[in-house]
């Protein structure tokens, strides 16, 4: 029998005064407090990894808007991909030895990241109503520049956290926050064409994720939003290399309500992500397949001291999931994938 995943319902605090993460488990909102003082300074130096993105989808676009600090290396970065024109463009600025000097947020539901540099300002701006997202990354794709202006409306979305151990270390773990559901208004212009994102077509998925991570780790990850007869339905599953058996970054959100789910099995081509990838249930909750149109493969890292490799791919997801008691026809659901490798 599968061990029980943890749902906590009060707020707590996520590490003790050693660093060490005092229980895994799951919870609605970010209930679990992070505190980057508690994290020893070794691991700080060097296994400490904080990280924001914010993915938008369209029926024609979408858009990745990102920052990290790596310890060693920070990377802001910015993705744009045509579902149409079957393109995409990423560009990353690597930014030397950040060591905690981005000032992120210590909770997934507050807080304001701001960016200079530059080639690039960036801007991730939370009020009470509304999230304000702003970019702009001078000679985007090597010429042309990528302005971004857009207002998020948390309306029905919501914020679930997993609090994930690795195995045999206490002092490491992940912790990954996600608001769902989040419909976006606004303009992106790049090339010379103006970029209309509207509320009733358009999603955001926002991905907060503070982690202490072993030498090596890798984790799959798939997102879907979209309108299933004049219903919103979104989904987040992933799987990673920490022990997710009490926790779990499963979830359905429909209609404002969040499901969640328990394990599942990403498949894919390692050899060749734009082949279609495979999700699956063993309850045959989850029974999905994803249909990529563009993506990329990334090497990322500095002077050889850390090494991050990345595959994604941008695309349309067909099948069913159950939520609640309720199964959920899907069919060409704009979406995104990714297989995510770390060393160093």
């Amino acid at each position: 029998m599968p061990p029980i995943q943890r749902e906590f319902t009060e707020k707590g605090v996520l590490l003790d005064t050693d660093g060490n993460l005092i229980e895994g488990g799951w919870c609605q909102g970010a209930l679990l407090e992070y505190r980057r003082d508690s994290v020893s300074r070794i691991n700080k130096l060097f296994r400490l990894r904080e990280s924001e993105r914010y993915i938008i989808s369209s029926p024609d676009y979408q858009l990745i808007l990102s920052i990290s600090d790596n310890g060693y290396f920070g990377i802001v970065s910015a993705t744009i991909a045509s579902l149409s024109g079957e393109s995409e463009t990423t560009t990353d600025v690597i930014v030397p030895f950040p060591f905690g000097r981005f000032e992120l947020p210590q909770s997934a539901e507050s807080g304001d990241v701001i960016y200079r540099s530059k080639r690039m300002a960036l801007d991730f701006i939370k009020s009470p109503e509304n999230r304000h997202l702003r970019c702009q990354f001078n000679a985007f794709d090597d010429v042309r520049p990528l302005y971004v202006n857009l207002i998020l409306d948390e309306g029905k979305s919501q914020t679930f956290c997993s609090a994930s151990p690795y195995k045999d270390k206490p002092e490491q773990f992940i912790y990954c926050g996600r608001t769902m559901g989040m419909t976006v208004s606004g303009k992106v212009v790049y090339g010379g064409t103006d970029i209309e994102f509207l509320p009733e077509s358009t999603f955001a998925c926002h991905e907060w994720t503070r982690a202490v991570i072993p030498g090596e780790t890798h984790r799959a990850w798939c997102e879907g939003f979209g309108t299933v007869d004049e219903r919103t339905v979104g989904f987040s599953f992933g799987e990673c290399s920490a022990d997710e058996s009490v926790s779990g970054q499963n979830f359905i959100l429909c209609d404002g309500q969040l499901h969640k789910l328990g394990k599942l099995k990403i498949e894919y081509d390692a050899d060749d992500h734009m082949k279609p990838w495979k999700i699956r249930s063993g309850d045959r909750n989850v029974y999905l397949e994803f249909s990529p149109i563009s993506g990329d493969y990334d090497i990322r890292g500095l002077f050889g001291l850390i090494k991050e490799e990345r595959r994604y791919a941008f695309g349309r997801f067909s099948g069913q999931v159950k939520a609640g008691k309720e199964i959920i026809n899907i069919s060409d659901m704009i979406g995104f994938v990714e297989d995510y490798y770390t060393k160093g």
